[in-house]
């Protein structure tokens, strides 16, 4: 025991460092969703979600968004944590013309996973502003937008999900120890 007091009293600077670094990993990839979101745009455009918690409204300072062209259809970014979020809005582009979401699953450890493309239907999405037409056929959801921000509703109820919080534990762990003998 008097040989941990001496490593502590010796490199109480390195072990904090670690011990930050190691809650940084787990605020930034263990307390956010994850956003997978495969989709076909015309132009060279963002994708944004923006979330609310209940009785407050869209902010700018509420969002995550990710660059999207059409050479490219599959992305990933990260959200805030699902388990505060009560309403999500989906502003697919920002041009007046088309855009297709083959797939969007938003996941977080200790959540259900929400997953809408593939099996799942998009028709849990409302429209808001700024769609002129819009289809779910094929699992897919289909805009066609009036203006340049067509934007979608979905009223989120996250559902606790099992944890795992030994196996997260013992990562942190590892992570802590990596970070101290490195």
């Amino acid at each position: 025991m008097s040989r941990l007091f001496e490593i502590i009293r010796r490199d109480w600077f390195l072990l904090g460092v670690c011990l930050v670094l190691t809650g940084a990993y787990f605020f930034y990839f263990v307390g956010r969703a994850h956003v997978d979101l495969s989709i076909d745009v015309e132009k060279r455009t963002f994708f944004r979600v923006y979330w609310s918690e209940q009785g407050e409204s869209f902010s700018q300072a509420h969002h995550a968004r990710v660059l999207v062209s059409p050479e490219q259809q599959d992305y990933q970014f990260f959200l805030t944590d699902i388990g505060n979020i009560s309403t999500i809005r989906i502003d697919p582009h920002e041009y007046t013309g088309k855009s297709v979401i083959s797939r969007l699953v938003i996941s977080q450890k200790g959540w259900e996973s929400i997953k809408m493309g593939g099996d799942r239907s998009f028709a849990a999405l409302a429209p808001l502003a700024h769609i002129d037409a819009f289809t779910t056929d094929h699992n897919k959801l289909e805009t066609i937008s009036s203006g340049n921000d067509p934007q979608f509703l979905y009223g989120l109820t996250a559902q606790p999900a099992s944890f795992g919080w030994f196996a997260e534990l013992f990562r942190l762990l590892i992570i802590f120890l990596l970070l101290y003998a490195g």
